[in-house]
């Protein structure tokens, strides 16, 4: 299967370092995750041959210039909801690039601002996430279960919405921080 070297490869020639998951899994095929996160075709190569069927998994945060907000839906989340909850108070995110996640969810994708921005479940709302800094989302070619990641809108990613960015910036609610089963 040369799905993940190719998907890789083009990933690579944009700039952004990526690294193998487990096939249908979001864990990190290697030792380091995504701390492994290369540009280098050798190693991307390396990784096609030990799992032909990896998922691709590219860091978040200021390792790509990338946070994404991760709408989550399916087993009784409904991130959907909790998105136009924002969106009726704060107005419509810009055009930016966003992807299909498996269970009918979306990662919508920004530009890194240049500050950190820590990687949380359930934050800013429940069943939103945000991916930044120390963390990592999988990409279209990727499978978990019966679906794949695929592109809704290939927009470059756009600049995050000042009101955004500090709800991701803001302190957790305690209820956040409570572990989820």
């Amino acid at each position: 299967n040369t799905n993940f070297l190719i998907a890789a490869l083009k990933l690579t020639e944009r700039g952004k370092r990526i690294f193998p998951c487990v096939p249908n899994h979001k864990n990190p095929a290697t030792q380091r995750g995504f701390h492994d996160a290369t540009l280098d075709a050798a190693t991307l190569r390396q990784w096609a041959a030990n799992w032909p069927n990896a998922n691709i998994g590219m860091p978040t945060g200021e390792a790509n210039g990338l946070i994404v907000l991760d709408v989550d839906c399916g087993d009784g989340k409904d991130g959907e909801a909790q998105l136009d909850k924002l969106l009726a108070e704060h107005g419509p995110l810009p055009e930016t690039a966003e992807v299909r996640t498996p269970r009918g969810g979306r990662h919508i994708y920004f530009q890194h601002p240049g500050v950190k921005v820590p990687s949380r479940t359930n934050h800013p709302l429940p069943s939103l996430d945000v991916r930044g800094d120390g963390g990592y989302v999988l990409v279209p070619k990727s499978k978990v279960g019966d679906g794949e990641y695929s592109y809704l809108a290939s927009h470059s990613p756009a600049e995050c919405p000042p009101w955004l960015l500090k709800l991701f910036l803001e302190r957790p609610s305690p209820m956040a921080r409570a572990p989820v089963n």
